[in-house]
């Protein structure tokens, strides 16, 4: 046996100091789906940013990555799902979706998009909003990193599109789900960058007098988009299982909140194989 199976092996049958916890949302029918929003409880990372279940690996973090695997083990225990058919987007806060089986893109990718059953799509996030998306019809699922970058690139319409274009989606059947990410009150932003929410929705602006930044609404310019590319108003998901990274350190990770280095969960969502 190899000393890094011997380690993985230690690891497995180490306690963690608490569960591992996810968070549903039941707009996405059960039956064929399964899905969630991972929390920070449940596993073994020790580092204080990224303490407990950190479930996304860098260079720059220094969590060590068998750690991360057995985190990453304890999550799709917990949720049901072989750890192996994870597919995790880059985060490069662009628009790009990647096709799973198809050729990976140049310059990375923060959407994954599959119809195959032995896939699980996945997405990072430590203050921007993970959306999962799914059309019960025709057996399509996505995971996707919309931070304010690639809301302002508008990467939840790429998504829909990428659902009606090339799996045959019809709008009104698309469910969208959106996690935990930073709240309106929280979300300060540069005055001179603006500019780009206001066209999307200015009701998404949020100011706070002549002293103070604006603030963002991300959830609301995302929950725009989406309207306007078709998906039913009811079938956005923008209350359930999105609480505000920054103002939940227990249980969530923040970049806004810690700095660096910081912890990631992850959205996923996977077609149950019967």
């Amino acid at each position: 046996v190899s000393i890094t199976q011997k380690v993985k092996d230690y690891l497995r049958k180490l306690k963690a100091s608490d569960e591992v916890k996810i968070l549903r949302s039941t707009l996405i029918p059960d039956d064929l789906f399964y899905h969630g929003f991972s929390t920070r409880t449940g596993g073994l990372s020790s580092i204080p940013g990224m303490k407990s279940l950190n479930v996304l690996y860098t260079t720059a973090k220094r969590d060590p990555l068998v750690l991360i695997e057995e985190n990453r083990r304890r999550l799709a225990s917990k949720a049901g799902f072989d750890v192996e058919t994870l597919y995790i987007a880059k985060a490069v806060h662009g628009n790009t979706v990647y096709e799973i089986g198809t050729d990976p893109p140049d310059g990375g990718y923060d959407g994954v998009i599959s119809n195959k059953s032995n896939v699980t799509c996945a997405a990072p996030g430590a203050d921007c909003v993970i959306i999962l998306f799914a059309d019960p019809i025709q057996h399509v699922f996505a995971a996707i990193h919309s931070g304010w970058k690639g809301t302002v690139a508008k990467i939840p319409s790429v998504t829909v599109r990428s659902m009606h274009g090339k799996f045959g989606s019809k709008l009104e059947d698309i469910v969208v789900v959106m996690g935990p990410s930073i709240c309106k009150n929280c979300f300060e932003f540069g005055k001179d960058d603006i500019q780009q929410f206001e066209d999307i929705n200015p009701q998404c602006v949020l100011h706070k007098g002549l002293d103070g930044n604006p603030t963002i609404d991300l959830k609301l310019a995302i929950r725009t988009l989406l309207e306007e590319e078709g998906v039913l108003p009811e079938h956005i998901d923008d209350t359930t299982t999105c609480p505000c990274t920054v103002e939940n350190p227990n249980q969530l990770y923040s970049y806004r909140r810690d700095g660096r280095p910081f912890g990631n969960q992850i959205g996923f969502i996977g077609l149950r194989s019967n």
